[in-house]
């Protein structure tokens, strides 16, 4: 059977010592496919274009890589994957963060699956945190644990079979969503679905999955497929993501109304969130309970964001503006030269 061939994809940003880590830890893949690399440079500060290409030139005889940038008019890293994935040959196309940190095995273990199991269409990976010191990347490593492990059970096998109407592939367990910072689809299948959608600047690599598993098309969880992740440590970062993140998690509950119908606004979830995450709060003594307020506040600022965007119909506000999965520009790079080029995916 010939090798399969896997494009991954890294959206950066102001992150140049962090991609090092990522092209370094990509350098020392144990048995990796044939792969390429695509880097989309998401509008980073001229102060760290020095930097890159001190990166880019110091991987340029041991990786495969293709650097480009995006256009103006399209920011975020939705855009920057979107681009990538319709500049990519591979016929998987892995996805990273560029402050994610690929374990050994992680390209091998994509291209294993992916080559004996032609049902498999998604996979996303396991997640842990470079730093577990940090209270508050210890509650954030404890979400994505409890997460994964929610996955293991066999109780929510069944119940994703039923929801979706399709069947897992043997000694797989299927995943209702994807980690846009560890994660790997076929390529077909992207084209097929029309990529990502850029109307959801959060939650898209979500949105993909539910998208794809509405279509019958399998996502399964691989535990080997890992990498460490740097998970923020910035309270004020956090804030922020929460109340767009609420924002998003309205748009996706509203597309797929029929698919997700856990509620999202209550009272109780931030003491049910801290139950959930009671082990690694403990295990940080006083600095786990110091973190119970920020807790809280993200927690209430998600179900905030949520709330105004259910209100905004009501109240005559407008709809942010997003085209469909397939309507924004690519890149193409030529020559070291980046320029944009409109593709019909359909």
């Amino acid at each position: 059977m010939p090798a399969l061939y896997l494009s991954v994809v890294i959206p950066t940003r102001n992150r140049p010592i962090d991609l090092l880590n990522c092209l370094t830890a990509l350098a020392g893949q144990v048995h990796p496919p044939p792969y390429e690399i695509l880097i989309v440079d998401d509008h980073s500060k001229p102060e760290f274009l020095g930097d890159y290409s001190n990166v880019l030139i110091r991987f340029s005889h041991l990786l495969n890589i293709r650097y480009s940038k995006l256009p103006g008019a399209e920011r975020g890293a939705v855009q920057a994957r979107i681009a990538a994935v319709r500049l990519a040959e591979g016929e998987v196309v892995g996805f990273l963060d560029d402050d994610s940190v690929p374990s050994p095995l992680w390209a091998s273990t994509i291209a294993q699956h992916f080559q004996e199991c032609a049902a498999i269409v998604a996979a996303t990976g396991f997640i842990d945190a470079v730093d577990q010191r940090h209270p508050l990347s210890a509650f954030r490593q404890s979400l994505y644990d409890a997460r994964y492990s929610r996955l293991l059970e066999s109780h929510t096998k069944l119940t994703l079979e039923r929801r979706f109407g399709i069947k897992s592939p043997a000694n797989y367990h299927l995943a209702d969503f994807l980690s846009g910072g560890n994660s790997a689809v076929r390529a077909s299948a992207l084209k097929d679905a029309g990529n990502f959608n850029p109307s959801f600047k959060m939650m898209h690599d979500k949105e993909l999955a539910l998208r794809l598993l509405a279509r019958g098309l399998p996502c399964v969880y691989l535990p080997q497929m890992a990498i460490k992740h740097n998970h923020t440590k910035s309270v004020l970062d956090a804030l922020s993501k929460a109340f767009r993140s609420g924002k998003y998690q309205h748009r996706l509950r509203t597309t797929y109304s029929d698919i997700l119908t856990e509620p999202v606004v209550g009272i109780n979830r931030p003491f049910e969130t801290i139950r959930r995450a009671r082990r690694s709060l403990i295990t940080l003594g006083w600095n786990g309970l110091a973190i119970i307020p920020v807790i809280c506040a993200l927690e209430y600022l998600h179900q905030l964001a949520y709330v105004v965007e259910s209100l905004k119909p009501k109240l005559g506000m407008g709809k942010e503006k997003g085209g469909a999965p397939n309507s924004h520009r690519s890149l193409t790079t030529v020559k070291g030269r980046t320029t944009k080029q409109p593709v019909d995916l359909k």
